[in-house]
């Protein structure tokens, strides 16, 4: 019952439970205020009826005295046919103190039986039974003196002479009780409905504003704008429409200054961002220069000392154009105008290509370097290689940068959970990090600390950049390390099975 009770108030609206507890309330007072008011007429008039019948049987027992002396029964049929005449008077009976019955008359559809009644009262008439028919009521019959002389020294005692019986109906009794009680029905349901529909129109008016507003809320939730309440119904409901209008206008007006601040700071990247990208373009022909020259100037015959510092100048130079090839690429992530392309390609010599380029300082530091596919993964891929080949770039290279002894290694693996896709891990046994390096690590321009910049160099662009184009490439991406013990970067990437597969390189020794 109670989990009834719970649905029906969780499940319902304000209106039709207002509806249906008003409405329950007013029917059931009406019910209980009929069936009192018929309870205490119903005990009203059965006192009356029994206050009747005791008059009726003393009448009668004053009547019958002289038939119980002579016992004769012709003098008491006037006595008994005029007691007949009263209403629901069903049957009586004239007996003598031997119980002998002198006269007895019963209604058509009555029943008189007096053998089982309590002992009469000895001075007047009183209840003696009850049935649900009826009510049998007796009065003892006295003869003798009807008045003692005052001249008499002794109490006079009268003669008990006999009994007389009579039976109340209770046929009126159960009418009247009916007929009340549908009246009373009647006028309390009338009543009821007149209330009903009162606090169904007072429902409404109370009800119609807050339907009103609870639409007007949903709306708001939906993302409508301009949207205001009218004022109406009680003041409660007043006051809450002022307040909603009061909230979206503080809604809109907040919305329209974080939209202004959104167009500023989106203006405002995309000149930072052209600024970066044209800036980096024009200094990046001209450095090309420079390294083409630093080229062809090591092809020619040149001291040990000039070779040296024609080395140092050309390994600047390409640090310098890298650095700008991320500034271009980043900015051209952030305008959204980085495109994907296609291609398919050799999984095992991509890998191969990408270690080759980090193979001499490797070798310098006495860093191995190792690859590793497994068995289920394709030879030849369908994907975007070059953003694969940077992405792998980045991670090993700094795999290496930050690794001072042990091995840097690539493995290969099919992604779980996807229709296709590709699981990559970088791993190193460098100098790891710490978990609150590794909390900003994807961020733009962030370098562990400045001692680890002024060691190893580098703007913080490279790892942001991975990020970028990990996700672009329908992946993530995460690193776990732990300071000292080496770091482990983990990507994957969406992509397909070649058309045309081949023999798969040979890993490296």
């Amino acid at each position: 019952m109670i989990s009834l009770v719970r649905n029906f108030l969780r499940n319902t609206g304000f209106q039709r439970q207002l509806t249906v507890i008003v409405s329950g309330a007013i029917l059931g007072l009406a019910v209980f205020s009929a069936l009192m008011n018929s309870w205490e007429a119903n005990a009203r008039m059965r006192d009356y009826f029994i206050g009747q019948g005791q008059r009726i049987a003393d009448n009668l027992a004053r009547q019958s005295t002289l038939a119980l002396l002579f016992h004769s029964a012709e003098n008491a049929r006037e006595v008994v046919n005029s007691t007949l005449s009263f209403p629901d008077v069903a049957a009586l009976q004239i007996m003598d103190a031997k119980g002998k019955v002198l006269l007895s008359r019963v209604v058509a559809g009555a029943k008189l039986d007096v053998a089982n009644l309590n002992q009469p009262p000895s001075a007047h008439a009183g209840l003696v039974g009850e049935t649900s028919d009826g009510w049998l009521f007796a009065a003892p019959v006295y003869g003798g003196q009807s008045e003692a002389s005052p001249f008499e020294l002794q109490e006079h005692q009268q003669q008990l002479l006999g009994y007389v019986h009579v039976q109340i109906a209770k046929s009126t009794l159960k009418r009247l009780t009916w007929s009340l009680l549908l009246g009373n029905l009647a006028l309390t349901l009338s009543f009821a409905v007149v209330l009903l529909v009162l606090g169904r129109l007072l429902t409404r008016h109370m009800i119609n504003p807050l339907n009103a507003l609870s639409t007007l809320m949903r709306r708001a939730e939906s993302g409508e704008s301009g949207m205001r309440a009218a004022p109406a119904g009680p003041r409660d409901l007043i006051e809450m429409a002022h307040a909603f209008n009061q909230m979206m206008n503080v809604l809109e007006q907040r919305e329209a200054e974080l939209k202004d601040s959104r167009d500023a700071a989106v203006n405002m990247a995309q000149m930072k961002a052209q600024f970066a990208a044209t800036v980096s373009h024009e200094v990046r022909t001209p450095l090309n220069g420079v390294v083409g020259m630093l080229d062809m100037l090591k092809e020619t015959r040149l001291t040990p000392r000039q070779q040296e510092f024609v080395d140092v100048a050309w390994n600047s130079s390409r640090t310098l154009i890298a650095l700008i090839n991320n500034i271009l690429d980043f900015s051209k992530m952030e305008a959204g105008k980085l495109k994907l392309e296609e291609t398919e390609f050799c999984l095992g010599t991509l890998l191969s290509e990408v270690l080759e380029l980090v193979a001499r300082p490797a070798q310098q530091k006495g860093v191995a370097l190792n690859w590793t596919v497994a068995p289920d993964v394709p030879a030849r891929i369908a994907g975007d290689s070059l953003r694969l080949r940077q992405i792998l770039i980045n991670l090993v290279g700094n795999a290496v940068k930050f690794t001072d002894r042990g091995e840097v290694a690539v493995d290969v693996a099919l992604a779980p959970g996807a229709a296709f896709g590709l699981r990559f891990e970088v791993r190193d046994t460098g100098i790891g990090m710490s978990e609150d390096v590794r909390r900003h690590l994807f961020e733009a321009y962030v370098q562990p600390d400045p001692s680890t910049t002024r060691r190893y160099g580098g703007t913080g662009l490279g790892l942001a950049i991975c990020k970028q184009l990990v996700e672009l490439l329908g992946g993530r991406i995460g690193v776990d390390s732990v300071t000292g013990a080496g770091t482990t970067f983990r990507f994957t990437i969406a992509c397909r099975p070649a058309q045309q597969q081949v023999a798969a390189p040979p890993l490296p020794m």
